[in-house]
């Protein structure tokens, strides 16, 4: 039986609600969250549409071509300390070539570890790579999150909902359902850790680069889409015979954006062949729900009246 997801957001100094329902953001609340950050909007990968943003009171420095053109607008997008908010347009194909050019270039790796001030840097897919250049290189926390063409899509505005609270200071994130995948998941009691991850793609991409996924002690989430189940199951195994899950504290894997019983049992074969705990939970990736995962976030695993739960603190 599959059990009920719940999200519970606790405010600085307010005791959080694990039913309280997770809604859209209604016009005004848009407008709110638009025009009280500095918002710039970066497109490391492909082309898009962006007719959209026209009306939106947020910077845009258009969508190019070629990598080159791409690494220089993320630059110069990153140094700029009055952005707030650096928010992918999309995810895109091509991002990890940006990041490739980004670490050629050595004086603005400086600057970047000389900045005062950090933006937000939020997206996922194939965002991924920049996410884990800028949290591994940098020590920055940046949000697996809604990229910013899903704004203006209706059912997946309870996302942008949940990333305003974040935005207005939610100090912890409570995800309530996770569920076990092998025996180590369901005998430990608690876990803590610090966060990484991101689509499974582009971490496997990542072996053997400049921006490699750093995993010991690390608890790792995992999300993909339009993967078959033997995919999934290839890139899990490249990850295990690489060693870089021989010091994971454990592994949270989000939507795959296929819940058929192949991909279920191909999960539950992968998971029971390892020691780490592995668990699954439906709140981050390509579908519905994409929830903050906070990369560098305090995580914590531990059970709440029989039930598992992910908490991420020191946000």
């Amino acid at each position: 039986m599959k059990i009920i997801l719940l999200i519970c957001l606790i405010l600085s100094g307010c005791k959080g609600d694990l039913n309280k329902p997770v809604k859209a953001l209604s016009d005004q609340e848009l407008t709110d969250i638009l025009s009280r950050y500095k918002i710039e909007i970066i497109a490391p990968g492909e082309v898009c549409e962006t007719d959209f943003l026209e009306s939106l009171p947020v910077k845009f420095n258009g969508i190019h071509q070629g990598e080159y053109q791409r690494a220089a607008i993320v630059k110069a997008a990153l140094l700029n300390d009055d952005n707030d908010i650096l928010w992918t347009l999309r995810g895109g194909y091509g991002t990890a070539k940006v990041v490739e050019i980004l670490y050629d270039d050595q004086d603005f790796l400086l600057k970047m570890r000389q900045k005062k001030t950090v933006p937000k840097v939020i997206g996922y897919c194939d965002i991924t790579a920049l996410q884990l250049f800028l949290s591994q290189e940098f020590n920055w926390q940046t949000i697996h999150g809604p990229v910013f063409r899903e704004i203006k899509h209706k059912r997946k505005q309870h996302n942008f909902s949940v990333i305003k609270r974040f935005l207005d200071g939610i100090k912890q994130i409570k995800f309530v359902g996770l569920q076990p995948l092998n025996q180590a998941a369901n005998a430990t009691q608690v876990i803590s850790g610090k966060l990484t991850g991101g689509n499974l793609a582009i971490i496997q991409t990542s072996i053997g680069t400049r921006w490699e996924i750093q995993t010991k002690d690390k608890i790792l989430f995992l999300e993909d889409c339009h993967e078959k189940p033997w995919r999934i199951d290839r890139m899990l195994h490249h990850l295990k015979s690489s060693k870089l899950l021989d010091q994971v504290k454990a592994i949270i894997i989000g939507n795959l954006c296929d819940n058929s019983d192949y991909m279920q049992e191909t999960l539950r074969d992968f998971a029971k062949k390892l020691l780490i705990p592995i668990y699954s939970i439906d709140v981050f990736g390509h579908g519905i729900y994409n929830y903050p995962m906070i990369y560098n976030s305090d995580v914590e695993i531990a059970s709440e009246n029989g039930i598992k739960f992910l908490k991420q603190s020191n946000l």
